[in-house]
């Protein structure tokens, strides 16, 4: 198996680590890191699991908090992963047909994805661009999608995130949700993908005060600073 070079890292919240580690490894085929205690990755994104035990915001999609909010992983058969979460009895949001959703305006092709809902206050999504778009690996999930934050406004947080050097994978598009319009963008930046979106019903969502995501590296950065969510950023 390849390990490839960190493009970034996540560190999540959670009164248990070793657990939450554990479910990575065995259900979602991470790899552990070698001697980095609570820490896994999948491809080239790790997540660091710390103890916290005090309260944490609630992390379902439709709680409208704006902040980091959920990981997003690559699979080439998101169909083929799908069934074998049911199997494994994971709690998941699919589309009413009980399979994927299809994001039809982004990548030109579309996107499939489904949600995971974990015991310890993430939201990891499994994507699927098109045939062939996923990383060559042995394992049916291996490596970072993006990683999605909500944010208040479209315009004022791609203007944020261009400055830190990302660029812009296509042009915004808006969905229809049931929670209303919903505006995304995603931006790259040596090989680290964030989904910036915003609903355009709950531009005043409160910022989240103590998620379980809690904080996302992003190589290169001089200096940790707070994006226009609120989200914490690590250089």
């Amino acid at each position: 198996m390849e390990i490839w070079n960190r493009i970034g890292s996540a560190k999540v919240q959670t009164p248990h680590p070793e657990e939450a580690a554990a479910f990575l490894r065995q259900q979602l085929w991470f790899a552990p890191v070698e001697n980095c205690e609570n820490v896994v990755q999948s491809g080239n994104f790790w997540i660091e699991f710390v103890r916290w035990d005090g309260s944490l915001d609630a992390y379902r999609p439709d709680a409208m908090l704006c902040g980091l909010r959920h990981i997003a992983l690559e699979t080439s058969d998101v169909c083929k992963v799908l069934a074998d979460c049911r199997v494994r009895g994971l709690e998941l949001q699919t589309a009413p047909d009980g399979g994927p959703w299809l994001n039809r305006k982004v990548y030109g092709t579309g996107l499939h994805y489904f949600n995971i809902l974990t015991d310890f206050g993430i939201t990891i999504e499994v994507t699927e661009k098109h045939s062939g778009s996923a990383p060559k690996a042995d394992r049916p999930i291996w490596g970072l999608g993006h990683v999605g934050i909500q944010v208040p406004t479209l315009p004022e947080a791609l203007a944020f995130y261009e400055s830190l050097g990302f660029q812009r994978d296509f042009a915004p598009v808006e969905n229809d949700t049931p929670d209303g319009p919903v505006q995304c963008c995603m931006v790259t930046k040596n090989g680290l993908t964030l989904e910036l979106y915003a609903f355009v019903n709950y531009a005043d969502a409160p910022m989240q005060e103590n998620p379980a995501l809690s904080a996302l590296e992003i190589p290169g950065l001089s200096a940790p600073v707070r994006g226009p969510a609120g989200e914490c950023l690590l250089g």
